[in-house]
Order: C-alpha cells, then structure tokens, then sequence
C-alpha cells in the first residue's frame, strides 16, 4: 500500500539508511575520530559522539552540496606572511572558475580529508583588478612571479594542461584572507 505522504517514505528510507549507518559508526566511526589531527596538532573539544557521526553521514545523504562540488580547480603554492617574508605556509587551493575573470578559492593546509581550512581567495583578472579604488589594491597580490617561476602548481594534470591553465592566471591578481 503506498505511503499518502511522500516524506513518511523518506524519513522510513532515512531511518534504513541510519541504522545501517550506526552499525558501521560503532565499527569504524569511533577509530576515524580518534586519529589525531597530522597538520597542527590536536584541534581543542571533545572528540565527535557517534550521535554527530550519524547526524554528518545524514547530512551527506540528504543535504545539498552544490557550492563544494562545483569546486574544478585544484592549485598548489605557498603564501608568505605579510608581516615576515621569510615565513611562508604551504596553501592547496581548491577553487571555483565563476567566469573568465572571476574565481573563488577556500584554502587548506594539505590535501588530506583531515585538512584545516586555513583562508579564501578571490582571483580576478587584470581587466576587473585596474578600476579598483586606489586604497583597495594594495590588499591584492599579482600572480605574475608565483606563476612565471614555478611556485604555483597543478597536481595531477598532465604538464602540457597545467601549462595552459597556469598561463591564463599570469596576469590576475588575488585577495586572500588567511583564519
């Protein structure tokens, strides 16, 4: 006999999904969120309860992630400090081309599942960089040196696509907040 509300389905589906999903947290869910954290030691709070395990493997099944998976880019370089050129972080960009002249990067630490977020950046052509007010320009940042020197890369792409897509970012400028 068929449900009259289409969302008692799903919650009955939700609920499969879930119990299923408890299983395998106790299985494996409580050794994932005990591994220590690789890149700047352990994070402060309480280890994630198997509650907000299942409340995430919940989430990823039924919530909408169109804005990470748009992300079709992947860079690799490193960011000085601002206050001390002689420190600098290694930065894995992952960004979204909005258009020709626009793309939007949030910035990790590494390039592993347990990677902290650790800034964005906007990269925008020369064309939308020139008309910014005089007072603006000095917070952005030319790409032409990491771009023309090698410091900025494009793991896994074959060298002759990683070429062509490192040329046309040459003559943009970025923006980066580090948190």
């Amino acid at each position: 006999m068929p449900l009259r509300h289409p969302s008692l389905a799903r919650r009955g589906f939700v609920r499969l999904v879930g119990s299923g999903a408890a299983l395998l947290s106790c299985a494996c869910g409580r050794a994932h969120a005990q591994q220590p954290a690789e890149h700047g030691g352990d994070i402060p709070g309480a280890k994630k309860s198997t509650k907000s395990i299942m409340l995430g493997m919940g989430a990823d099944l039924l919530q909408n992630d169109s804005p990470i998976r748009s992300i079709n880019m992947c860079l690799n370089g490193f960011h000085f400090y601002a206050d001390d050129m002689g420190r600098q972080i290694e930065a894995h960009h992952y960004c979204t081309h909005i258009n020709e002249e626009f793309f939007q990067c949030v910035i990790y630490d590494g390039n592993k599942s347990d990677s902290r977020l650790i800034g964005i950046e906007y990269i925008v052509s020369e064309r939308l960089f020139k008309p910014l007010p005089e007072e603006e320009k000095p917070l952005w940042h030319s790409h032409r040196h990491e771009t023309t020197a090698g410091e900025l890369v494009m793991p896994g792409l074959p060298q002759a696509v990683e070429h062509t897509a490192i040329a046309g970012l040459v003559s943009t400028y970025g923006k980066t907040w580090h948190t």
